[in-house]
């Protein structure tokens, strides 16, 4: 599984210790390079750490981006380990981040395991117990190295990896991937207007034929937005960033049509 660390600052020792761990059972495993470097005695930003000693650590997580750093993390990976050890007088603790953490994973179906039992002194103790899915009790060997639920199914970024592999494999350089996109598009509007019944001579009878070149399509895509660094898992984003420019310009395309 492609598993990210979660839990709080507190616990940054035992999180690298866990990441081995995971590693030597087989996992493929994400945790946040800060906590790598501070564990090992490195440089850390030297401004990341006057916010955290003045204790402005709301500032540093804005600054730095630790919120959006997990939740992309998080929909890259299978599953979340949540490292809740005892803080202060709180057994197990989770705090509001790995909260928030634990509803990146629950909301985007990914599994969601508890190091430890799920505290109880806790104001969303209810919230955690929704959207958990198993309690290890420290052996993580209850983590299996493949998603079942998931198994067949690959995130965009990932398909976009294979893809590189295969390409280089057969000698396909770059220009041939952006002349292939040229052509799956054609063949992709051809697909839709034979389903509307538009300019040919036979209807399609359902869809297949539609779903099968946009997969054409999504896979030279992401297979471009990969060479020009950018991670295809994001396209949503940037769909909605046009969305909210196609809101902004609703009434110059309305004046334009009449």
């Amino acid at each position: 599984m492609k598993i990210v660390v979660c839990g709080s600052s507190s616990a940054k020792e035992a999180k690298v210790k866990l990441k081995k761990e995971l590693q030597d059972l087989g996992h493929e495993v994400i945790i946040h390079p800060f906590y790598e470097k501070l564990v090992a005695g490195e440089t850390v930003d030297p401004e990341y750490m006057a916010y955290i000693n003045k204790n402005e650590h709301f500032v540093a997580k804005k600054k730095y981006g630790f919120i959006k750093w997990y939740y992309n993390k998080i929909l890259e990976s299978d599953a979340i380990l949540v490292v809740n050890l005892d803080k202060g007088d709180i057994k197990n603790y989770i705090g509001g981040n790995t909260l928030m953490e634990i509803a990146f994973a629950h909301c985007n179906d990914k599994k969601v395991f508890l190091l430890n039992p799920i505290p109880e002194r806790l104001s969303y103790t209810d919230e955690i117990k929704a959207m958990y899915d198993e309690i290890l009790d420290r052996d993580l060997t209850k983590i299996p190295l493949k998603s079942k639920c998931n198994e067949n199914i690959l995130s965009l970024n990932e398909i976009a990896e294979e893809s590189e592999k295969i390409e280089r494999e057969v000698g396909l350089i770059f220009d041939d991937i952006l002349n292939k996109l040229t052509q799956e598009l054609g063949e992709f509007n051809d697909a839709v207007q034979k389903f509307r019944g538009k300019y040919c001579r036979q209807k399609s009878k359902d869809n297949e034929h539609v779903k099968e070149e946009l997969g054409d399509l999504i896979l030279n895509i992401s297979s471009i937005c990969k060479k020009t660094d950018i991670n295809p898992n994001d396209f949503n984003k940037y769909a909605l960033n046009t969305l909210n420019k196609f809101k902004e310009r609703k009434e110059i395309y309305r004046k334009n049509l009449k």
